[in-house]
């Protein structure tokens, strides 16, 4: 719907004056009538009228006047909560319409209103300044702005980010879109959206040619399409038209008129502020007649994401406006802020020179300067009149009284002075220079009470005051100059210069005087008052050490510690008998120390004193040395220094228990760490200093504050308690610890029934790791307890020299005395399966609190020392598991031994031996897998597998001549093993007769099972002695006799044993996996092999076997052997070939297992089952042959040894080790002299002197920190300053910072380098940085004040401070003329000067504090080393 005339003309009655100019609509909506049905009507705003007319076809109006509604009459429009426009008149009718574009009807009704009230006139617009002033009122629209309508296709972003084709267009103060017709020439009936540009918060353009609108709401717009820079120039237009226009309607009608003051820049303006009196406005009646200028500039305003802007600010009436600058750097016509001043709470200029303005509501806007000089005092001042104005709405101000004061002398303009001559004060009136540049002097009663110096506008006792200086932090109070007749003098208090002008010259030198004595006597009384204070809040021994001197202070707290605790000499300590008493009084001691740290530490009125620190520490540690040391050593005689007939014990230490030595330790542990804490940074003497240098540097009396010889007892003292000594503590902790544990063991012998329990989840256990561990635990917590790695360390090694025999005894008790024959009675058998798997459980127990006592080691160093103090312990506990392991297997095979024995066998081929076997084992495995805990029952899986398929294949490979064989031959003939080199899970063989067994001390227990076993092996006979059989005679006859009784090997035993391979590899796969049961069934795989392919297929599978396991190569070769013999199709002429084929791999086979050792590599599962498979004896004595000695134990061994045994993380890399451990015949690595225990104490002594390193090299940090705040030639400052800018001719402020940083390398000459750099701003990045050495020169451009060298303190200084000085150099500045600041505006309020370094480079900087200036320059010049040279007038090199 556009906008445009309407079609139909109201009656000439209800037409008023031409408004064609004003918005104009029309449209069809729907009124409620007086029925309350909705009616369908034609709207027009026509004039100052809103006609409705009853429509024609839907397509217009008719000639029927529905309604003529006067909007004079109108009181009030708006939408309602029913989304109904509800119009109420003053005659209290209430009209209600609903359709669409409601609330473009609402604004354009609403300024037709206003229109026809005359609430609205035309503006007057300013092309050339962007600013609009209101005749008589706030601003109003432009009378073109409603006109300039815009409309077009553009595409709109949506809310899923899809672009859409929108029709567009402005409509008063609203942004209308549509969907567009399907031929997009025009918009169609769907509105959707309507912007309120009132609303408007910003509209740009981006980079990418899109058009972005944010409302005040935070609704977001984007658009883009075609003439997007005209479309963002319609819509600001329209924007700014409707927020004056809101503005108009809410501006009261008084008119006043801008001050002339507030557009002027005068030196001596009047103070708006300030009352005027009648004659003073009546003097003044031209002033309203002075064109009207309001203040506007380019300033930097800080935006809601805190970064800084460019914006052209104007005064505006009651308003201060802001615009977006143009590339000239004028205002746009985007309007950024409008900000009512009638709303002004107040302005603040803060010490980085930003002006915060804060309303009422809270809103705080802040502006910077953004060229050069700092304009914000005279925004500042203008603000504030400007918003007294426009609260108090008042007319012209007149300056009369600032006219009247001009060309008038001081004497007129200033009232006498009376001054006070009461004490100190003195008071009068005086002309005060204001601290805004422009505002000039101001008449101003001073007086001073105290060390105020306040001023006031009369000299009323109600009058409020308006500022005030303080003299006691005052820096000078001085003459202006040293002319004769110079009436101004200033004082300087912070950052704040206060001038004051009297009304002749010998005023101003009394008033000089008067502020001067009153600033030296104030400041006095604040130096004696603090001093006072410092005092009384100093602590007592410090004052000691500041009164007295070191030897007093020494004096005083000695005499304090030996109240504390007696002297070595006296007869009060040699009645101490007691080490219990000794450490009380020790105990004090350290208290007291304590109790002084804080006393030193820095505090607000005093810096740290670790020289009087250091002092304490080494009296209390001398005391401590003198009153311990004699306790702690072994002789025994009268003290030294002490009569004759004074006796001191000195075997307390003898007599001591373990809880006293315990307490000793602690007490010397935590002393030594309380010491390491305390922060004293005083530097130690060394070897090659002189006594006057280590006077310097710190107190005679102290050499090391934080050494005593006392520490060097600890290891002496936690050896006497972990071994026990002579006297007293006979027993050490060890001794209990042993005896403890052999205890346990013992009652578990004599009553094993008593001791074996189970668990709910059905595992065995006995209480014998329990409580072994609970009384290991609680000598660990002991050792733990105080702080002290050493008995620690001690009580650790400990554990494992009490456990390790213990862990053996088990190892025996099972491998030897429990070997016994238990068949006949069943219930002795489960009771010995339960209480085997209860030690096996014990085992895993023992290996967990292992664990834990070695993870309780923070050091990393010292825990992997522990880690290898206990690797015995954990081998003898996993061998020792694993023979529980051993002893179980050996019972199950027991039961299904017949039927292995049958393997091979006649009846072997039609029998179902393997399937009996494997049902009985796995009725056991189904007990014992309830019995052992996790850790060890899948162990026992592996084992009892390993143990089937090793007997099954030793029956066909290795078959024994005798027939009958006895029980111990059984036992052997399926165990695993039986020499105590080989693997861990081979059983020891039976011995021959009960009384060839081995005596040892678990038989004289007499306990459950060893009565059992003694009466069961006295009725047993003893077994006959079987023979391995011997190599046979290489004939086919032999081969007939050799296999007599025994399957042949041909196509039947071949189809057999692939029957059994079946059914063990089913039997494996469900108790373990299918590739465990791969892995084992291989030997067999092997065997059958070597029986049934051709010989040169055998002769190669024996080659690639021994390169592949060299440690396996001998078993290999005697595998092979004994199944070619089997075969009768294998001669004795192949049989030679095979031996002499595999020569040359037996011969390379012990280098190759060398080199996989050192390498890591572990060969395999394979070659452990190949030597498990051969017989120990027909193994040995084929190596004996052949002049080899027996291999140890190989890496692929020990992993298996070690599998399922979670130590890993506690141990090094098994491949690592096998380095070291491996045996060939070769002597080991012989030990470190110092022994495991040396090594856990070089290890923390190392820890311990890293600790202390790294804690005296923070303290040496502090107190070089300390001694160059001491030191001269230290220069530091900072602050801002002005410079200019080498591309342009503006000044840019920057903080300057001048710093120190010792010389790298150390320079005698020139210790210190100093930088001078700046910065965007205080806390930011460096911009640049100059070294000192490479200024060349400095030179004062110019001045406002005359400057003065003063060639003795080669310092720059104010001439008027110079004048008696007989020294004094005038300085000449250089003057504009000579730089490059030709074309800069003039430098009057500023002291410039110039830095020119070495390369031709030079920086001008300028401030307007001359003092600060002066300060820079005499930094700069000395840290390069400049002099003034009085002829060519700069500081250069002498």
């Amino acid at each position: 719907m556009l906008l445009r005339k309407p079609k139909k003309q109201a009656p000439t009655d209800a037409i008023g004056d031409d408004r064609s100019s004003c918005p104009a609509m029309e449209g069809f909506l729907k009124k409620l009538n007086s029925q309350g049905v909705w009616k369908d009507r034609y709207c027009q705003l026509q004039n100052g009228y809103f006609m409705t007319y009853k429509p024609k076809d839907k397509k217009g109006p008719s000639n029927e006047i529905k309604e003529s509604i006067d909007l004079k009459t109108l009181v009030s429009v708006n939408i309602n909560g029913d989304d109904c426009l509800e119009i109420l008149l003053n005659n209290g009718t209430q009209l209600l319409y609903k359709g669409p574009e409601l609330h473009v009807w609402l604004g354009t009704i609403t300024v037709r209103a206003d229109w026809s009230q005359d609430k609205l006139k035309p503006p007057i617009v300013d092309e050339t300044s962007h600013s609009t002033e209101l005749s008589d009122a706030a601003p109003a629209p432009p009378s073109t702005a409603i006109s300039q309508s815009m409309e077009g296709l553009l595409k709109k972003k949506n809310s899923q980010g899809v672009w859409k084709d929108r029709y567009c267009q402005l409509r008063n103060s609203f942004l209308m879109t549509y969907k567009p017709l399907a031929d997009k020439s025009g918009p169609s009936d769907e509105l959707k959206e309507t912007i309120d540009l009132k609303k408007l918060a910003k509209i740009t353009v981006t980079v990418a040619d899109i058009l972005e609108i944010t409302l005040s709401t935070g609704d977001f717009y984007q658009y883009k399409g075609a003439s997007l820079d005209v479309w963002i120039d319609l819509i600001t237009k329209r924007s700014t038209w409707a927020l004056l226009t809101a503005s108009a309607f809410s501006t009261p009608k008084t008119p006043f008129e801008v001050p002339e003051e507030m557009g002027r820049r005068s030196s001596d303006p009047a103070d708006p502020s300030e009352p005027q009196s009648d004659a003073d406005n009546a003097g003044n009646t031209s002033a309203a007649t002075v064109e009207k200028r309001s203040m506007e500039g380019l300033l930097r305003k800080k935006n809601s994401a805190g970064v800084w802007k460019d914006r052209f600010c104007q005064l505006q009436t009651a308003y201060m406006v802001t615009y977006k600058p143009n590339k000239d750097r004028q205002p746009s016509s985007e309007v950024k802020e409008t900000i009512d001043l009638r709303n002004l709470s107040k302005t603040f200029i803060t010490s980085e020179d930003v002006l915060e303005i804060t309303l009422v509501n809270g809103d705080m806007f802040e502006f910077s300067s953004a060229g050069a000089g700092s304009v914000l005092e005279d925004w500042q001042e203008a603000i504030r009149v400007r918003s007294k104005w426009a609260l108090q709405g008042l007319g012209n101000r007149s300056s009369a009284r600032v006219a009247s004061m001009k060309g008038l002398a001081p004497s007129q303009q200033v009232p006498q002075m009376e001054a006070d001559q009461e004490d100190n004060d003195i008071s009068g009136w005086l002309m005060k220079k204001s601290h805004s540049k422009y505002q000039g002097y101001q008449t101003r009663f001073v007086k001073l009470e105290g060390p105020l110096l306040r001023y006031f506008k009369s000299d009323s006792a109600a009058e409020a005051e308006l500022g005030s200086a303080n003299l006691l932090t005052a820096e000078f109070v001085r003459p202006f100059d040293s002319t004769p007749d110079c009436t101004t003098f200033e004082l300087q208090d912070e950052d704040r210069v206060f001038a004051f002008q009297t009304r002749s010259h010998s005023e101003m030198q009394r008033w000089v005087l008067h502020l001067q004595t009153a600033r030296q006597v104030a400041q006095q009384q604040q130096l004696q008052q603090q001093s006072e204070q410092q005092k009384e809040a100093t602590p007592i021994r410090i004052r000691w050490f500041d009164e007295l001197g070191e030897q007093g202070f020494s004096a005083h707290i000695t005499e304090d510690l030996d109240e504390m605790y007696p002297p070595s000499h006296s007869e009060a300590y040699a009645e101490m008998t007691s080490l219990k008493q000794h450490l009380a009084c020790a105990t004090e001691l350290a208290e007291y120390l304590k109790e002084f740290v804080p006393e030193v530490q820095k505090c607000e009125s005093r810096p740290a004193r670790y020289d009087i620190l250091a002092v304490m520490m080494a009296l209390v540690n001398d005391a401590l040395k003198d009153r311990l040391q004699p306790v702690l050593s072994t002789a025994a005689g009268p003290a030294e220094g002490a009569d004759s007939d004074v006796f001191v014990r000195h075997d307390l230490l003898e007599w001591a228990s373990l809880g006293d030595l315990l307490g000793l330790v602690d007490w010397l542990t935590r002393y030594q760490h309380s010491l390491a804490r305390i922060v004293c940074p005083v530097r130690l003497r060394n070897k090659e200093e002189g006594v006057e240098d280590a006077a310097k540097n710190r107190s005679s009396a102290a050499s090391n504050p934080k050494s005593c010889c006392l520490f060097d007892y600890i290891g002496p003292i936690c050896g006497l308690y972990v071994h026990g000594g002579t006297l007293g503590a006979k027993a050490g902790a060890a001794a209990h610890l042993y005896e403890h544990c052999r205890k346990v063991w013992d009652s578990v012998l004599r009553s094993p029934e008593e001791m074996l329990q189970r668990h709910q989840n059905g595992t065995f256990y006995t209480h014998a790791p329990t409580d072994m561990w609970e009384a290991i635990n609680q000598h660990i917590q002991l050792a733990m307890s105080t702080q002290s790695p050493i008995l620690h360390v001690m009580i650790a090694d400990k554990v494992v020299s009490s456990l390790t025999p213990l862990i053996d005894q088990i190892s025996e008790y099972v491998a030897v005395t429990m070997t016994q024959d238990t068949t006949d009675r069943a219930e002795l058998k489960e009771i010995e399966l339960e209480f085997v798997s209860a030690l096996a459980n014990d085992t895993a127990t023992h290996i967990e609190e292992v664990i834990q006592l070695v993870e309780a080691f923070t050091i990393a160093e010292i825990r992997e020392r522990i880690d290898e103090i206990f690797d015995p312990l954990t081998t003898n506990l996993v061998k020792c598991g694993q023979t529980c392991l051993n002893r179980l297997t050996s019972v199950v095979m027991f039961d299904v031994h017949e039927l292995l024995d049958a393997v091979f066998m006649p009846d072997w081929l039609e029998g179902n031996q393997i399937c009996i076997c494997i049902n009985t084992i796995s009725d056991y495995m189904r007990d014992l897998l309830e019995f052992l805990v996790p850790f060890w029952a899948e162990k026992l899986v592996h084992t009892l597998l390993e143990a089937v398929v090793l007997g099954y294949t030793r029956n066909i490979v290795f078959p024994r001549r005798s027939a009958t064989t006895s029980l111990a031959s059984k036992l052997f003939s399926v165990a695993l093993g039986s020499d105590s080199d080989g693997p861990t899970h081979s059983l020891p063989a039976a011995p021959a007769s009960p009384a060839a067994a081995p005596k040892n001390p678990v038989e004289k227990s007499g306990g459950f099972f060893s009565s059992m076993f003694k009466s069961k092996a006295s009725a047993a006979t003893p077994p006959p002695k079987e023979t391995l059989t011997s190599p046979a005679p290489a004939t086919n006859t032999f081969f007939n006799l050799y296999n007599a009784g025994r399957c042949a090997v041909d196509a039947d035993s071949l189809g057999r044993i692939a029957q059994d391979i079946n059914t063990l590899n089913s039997f494996f796969s469900r108790k373990t996996s299918q590739t465990t049961a791969t892995d084992y069934l291989e030997i067999l795989n092997d065997v059958s092999l070597m029986l049934f392919t051709e010989f040169h297929n055998v002769l190669k599978h024996a080659i690639a076997r021994i390169s592949e396991f060299p440690s396996a190569s001998e078993a290999v070769f005697q595998t092979g052997l004994s199944c070619l013999k089997l075969r009768d199709d294998v001669t004795r002429d192949e049989l030679q070939i095979f031996e002499l084929q595999l020569r040359p791999a037996l011969d390379c086979a012990p280098s190759a297992m060398k080199q996989n050792e050192v390498l890591g590599i572990a060969e395999g599962r394979l070659g452990l089952f190949y030597n498990d498979l051969v017989p120990k004896e027909l193994l040995q004595a084929a190596m004996n042959s052949r002049g080899g000695a027996a291999a140890g134990m190989t890496l692929a061994q020990r992993l298996k040894n070690m599998s399922n045994i979670p130590l890993f993380q506690n141990k090094d890399s098994l491949a690592e080790k096998s380095k070291e451990g491996f045996q060939d015949g070769e002597e080991s690595e012989k030990e470190d002299d110092k022994g495991l225990l040396g090594g856990v104490m070089e290890a923390l002594s190392q820890q311990e002197e890293e600790d202390r390193a790294w804690q005296q090299s923070k303290e040496e940090e502090l107190l070089k920190e300390e001694e160059m705040r001491c030191k001269v030639g230290i220069l530091s400052y900072d602050g801002y300053l002005e410079k200019k800018s080498p591309a342009h001719n503006l000044w840019q402020r920057r903080w300057f910072k001048l710093s120190t940083r010792e010389a790298v390398p150390a320079n005698l000459d020139r210790p210190y380098v100093y930088n001078l750099m700046w910065y965007k701003k205080e806390g930011g990045a460096v911009i640049k940085a100059v070294d000192a050495d490479n200024l060349a020169s400095i030179a004062v451009l110019q001045t406002p004040r005359p400057l003065a060298y003063l060639q003795s303190s080669r310092s720059l200084a104010l001439q008027s401070d110079a004048a008696l000085k007989t020294d004094a150099v005038t300085v000449v500045a250089h003057g504009l003329a000579d730089c490059s600041l030709q074309q800069v505006a003039t430098l009057e309020p500023f002291v410039a000067i110039r830095l020119l370094q070495v390369d031709g480079k030079e920086s001008i900087l300028r401030g307007s504090k001359v003092d600060r200036v002066i300060k820079w320059v005499n930094l700069l010049a000395l840290a390069a080393e400049l002099s003034y040279d009085p002829v060519e007038h700069i500081w250069k090199r002498s």
